[in-house]
């Protein structure tokens, strides 16, 4: 099930992070980024792959170097960034995979919030964070919802589309 999330999209110069952990033993590549955005106009986003910060377990050092600007068309899309080529070595404790609102394409169109990043339920909490102009990363708690059927209650929290391919 997916939705739109307004939670922390579409600010030019905010980063959300979120920790993709490695549950492979075996060495990978992190050949791609994949994530869901939706948006009413045309915008840009950077793409980042952090490592986890062994003190903090928050986003660490950068792991993809480079400018990493994808163009986001209208519409609710799935982007598929390549990264086999940068030989990106998946981390034993993961990464944080992390898009950066740059703005719109059209300067016209500043004031419009978006692209938003599309969410889906997750059981698990995993951590995701925000940072506002490169500065201070601070833990992002998501959305939670429950759902009752046949007299259970679950919970899942609404997590981004963020995934990884891995090439062993």
């Amino acid at each position: 099930s997916r939705s739109k999330s307004t939670l922390v999209s579409g600010m030019k110069g905010r980063t959300l992070a979120f920790h993709i952990a490695s549950k492979e033993k075996a060495l990978a590549y992190i050949s791609a980024l994949n994530f869901g955005i939706s948006s009413i106009n045309e915008a840009w986003v950077k793409v980042h792959i952090f490592s986890v910060d062994d003190e903090s377990g928050m986003p660490g050092e950068p792991l993809l170097l480079g400018d990493n600007v994808v163009r986001v068309k209208k519409g609710q899309k799935k982007i598929h960034y390549k990264l086999a080529k940068r030989k990106l070595l998946m981390p034993q404790k993961g990464v944080f995979a992390a898009i950066e609102w740059i703005g719109n394409v059209n300067p016209l169109e500043a004031a419009t919030v978006n692209p938003y990043y599309t969410s889906s339920r997750s059981k698990n909490y995993n951590p995701t964070f925000t940072r506002f102009m490169g500065k201070g990363w601070q833990e992002q708690m998501l959305s939670s919802v429950s759902v009752t059927s046949n007299s259970s209650d679950t919970k899942y929290f609404l997590e981004p589309n963020f995934r990884l391919t891995l090439r062993y």
